[in-house]
């Protein structure tokens, strides 16, 4: 409940009986921010401790398409219902970036405890997180945010690219009990032990089916059509050097270089390093598509000459 409440503070005030929304809307949804903040990072904690490969816990589905609807509106930065006055609109995106924050978190920790029933929504989240906030919104916002926040708004195409349950070499693998079933027709294989093996086999399958879901939605993200619209994104709001960090590395090339080399270590989290890891992923997982989409743009750029551009 706190979650919706504190995406539509003046909605909620109403739900109360407040004969003032505007009033109650600007007491109550710190709150509301605060506890749902609470919330989504204890479900986050909990999922590793419930993992189960036969599907999601009760209820995930609910919880998804509300973390679904409320990182969109988050990513546009604007409460629903009646407007908020700036000053507290301000204090609302602040908290609201924070939020966000937990809930992309809570995400892919779905991903990476459930990765086979959570295939099926890969679909909408990569939507999400390459068309809502890759693509859609401009370097400058996404440069206004927390560096923590950048980095997690990329962090779950990663983990989806190296799931290997996503990958052709498991959803195309196939595994065959023929041989078994004649032993057992030959009186080689005791009955109980083939429908022990039939049915490993079954549930093989279903999970390959599953995980095919997810690895079509990587392939289309990596397809002639997308991939370089994704690339350019990447280069331009991840990797490339900003007018400040260009400053610093004119006046002091080494003192930067060694700054880099630090944030590029085994646990950097700085937005640099995750787009050029998220690049790596895709020329890994894309191959000729995704460099020929690389050589395009840096072909392109140089004709430009981009003001500022240097990678």
């Amino acid at each position: 409940a706190h979650l919706p409440a504190f995406l539509s503070p003046a909605a909620a005030a109403a739900a109360a009986g407040s004969s003032d929304p505007a009033a109650a809307a600007a007491a109550g949804w710190q709150i509301h921010g605060m506890f749902a903040k609470a919330a989504v990072n204890g479900i986050t904690e909990l999922l590793p401790l419930i993992a189960d490969p036969a599907g999601l816990p009760d209820g995930s589905r609910q919880l998804l398409e509300l973390l679904h609807q409320a990182a969109n509106q988050l990513m546009a930065g604007v409460p629903a219902g009646a407007p908020l006055s700036p000053q507290e609109l301000e204090a609302w995106r602040d908290l609201g970036g924070r939020l966000h924050e937990r809930i992309c978190k809570c995400i892919i920790a779905h991903l990476d405890s459930h990765p086979l029933p959570f295939a099926e929504y890969v679909p909408y989240f990569l939507k999400l997180f390459v068309d809502a906030a890759l693509l859609q919104l401009d370097a400058a916002t996404l440069r206004a945010m927390r560096p923590k926040r950048r980095v997690l708004l990329v962090r779950f195409l990663a983990k989806a690219l190296l799931c290997p349950y996503y990958r052709p070499e498991y959803v195309d693998s196939h595994s065959d009990h023929a041989q078994e079933f004649i032993n057992m027709l030959e009186g080689k294989t005791p009955n109980s032990a083939l429908l022990a093996q039939l049915q490993q086999q079954q549930q093989e399958n279903a999970g390959r089916a599953r995980g095919k879901v997810a690895a079509e939605a990587l392939q289309q993200l990596l397809s002639k059509d997308q991939v370089p619209a994704v690339v350019e994104a990447l280069v331009l709001k991840y990797v490339a050097l900003t007018q400040d960090e260009l400053e610093e590395w004119s006046s002091d090339p080494e003192g930067y270089i060694r700054s880099i080399e630090v944030e590029s270590g085994p646990d950097a989290d700085t937005p640099r390093p995750v787009g050029v890891g998220l690049l790596l992923c895709m020329l890994e997982r894309g191959g000729d598509e995704v460099a020929q989409a690389l050589i395009n743009l840096t072909a392109r750029l140089q004709v430009l000459i981009v003001p500022g551009f240097i990678l």
